[in-house]
C-alpha cells in the first residue's frame, strides 16, 4: 500500500517491535500530520531501548493526542522483515476485546529513512 492511500485515515507508525530491534519508537499521524511521536528510551532510559518494544512511547501517542486506540486505521512498520502483529506491537489495555485487527503494513526499511526526512 502506498503511503498515499494513508492520506486521509489515522495511522500509528513503529519502530521496535521485533525481536532483537533498537530504536524503538511510535508516531501517530493523523490526516497526514504527526500529532505525536516518541522514543521508548525517553521512558526507560535505556539508551537505545534494544530488545524493547516501544508500548510506552505508543501509550503516549495515543494518550497525548486524545485518539482513541478504536480509530486507528493501519499500523505501519519500516521494516519488511518479521512478524510482528496488532496483539504484539499494540499494548493489551488498548487492544480491548477487539475481533477486528488493525492491519500491519511493512515498508522497506531505508525507503522508511529516506520517506522521514
Amino acid at each position: 500500500m502506498s503511503v498515499e492511500t494513508f492520506a486521509d485515515r489515522i495511522v500509528l507508525g513503529v519502530n521496535g517491535v521485533e525481536q532483537r530491534d533498537h530504536d524503538a519508537a511510535a508516531c501517530l499521524v493523523v490526516n497526514g500530520d504527526i500529532v505525536a511521536a516518541a522514543e521508548q528510551e525517553r521512558f526507560s532510559r535505556r539508551k537505545k531501548s534494544f530488545d524493547e518494544p516501544p508500548h510506552d512511547a505508543i501509550r503516549f501517542c495515543i494518550e497525548s493526542s486524545g485518539i482513541e486506540p478504536g480509530q486507528i486505521e493501519a499500523i505501519t512498520v519500516g521494516w519488511q522483515k518479521g512478524n510482528a502483529t496488532t496483539q504484539t506491537i499494540l499494548p493489551s489495555e488498548y487492544r480491548g476485546d477487539r475481533t477486528d485487527l488493525i492491519p500491519v503494513y511493512r515498508y522497506d526499511h531505508h525507503r522508511s529513512h529516506a520517506a522521514s526526512v
